[in-house]
């Protein structure tokens, strides 16, 4: 899901107001805007956040799973610790581009 949000001088967002790309949806996800807009306002958030966590926790292990079992020797990595980015190290003898 990606929201987002313009800053920009009292001018520049007059115009961009007026414009179709604001009516039209251009860059701006109304749809997703609007979702988001409900979940907060029903009280959604927190839950939705905690189990986003959750899935994202058992995949990121899971995935070192696989990992544990099918890398070559020389290639390190750590588990995550609270994030779901997993960073490798390659031998030196490795080009990687």
């Amino acid at each position: 899901l990606r929201l987002g949000w313009m800053e920009a001088p009292k001018r520049v967002r007059d115009v961009i107001v007026e414009s179709a790309f604001h009516v039209c949806g251009g860059a701006l996800n109304h749809c997703a805007t609007g979702i988001m807009s409900s979940v907060i306002q029903l009280g959604l958030l927190d839950d939705l956040v905690l189990r986003a966590k959750a899935i994202l926790k058992r995949n990121a292990s899971a995935l070192c799973d696989i990992l544990d079992e099918g890398l070559p020797s020389g290639v390190e990595y750590k588990r995550p610790q609270g994030g779901y980015f997993i960073w490798m190290k390659l031998p030196e003898s490795v080009v990687a581009m």
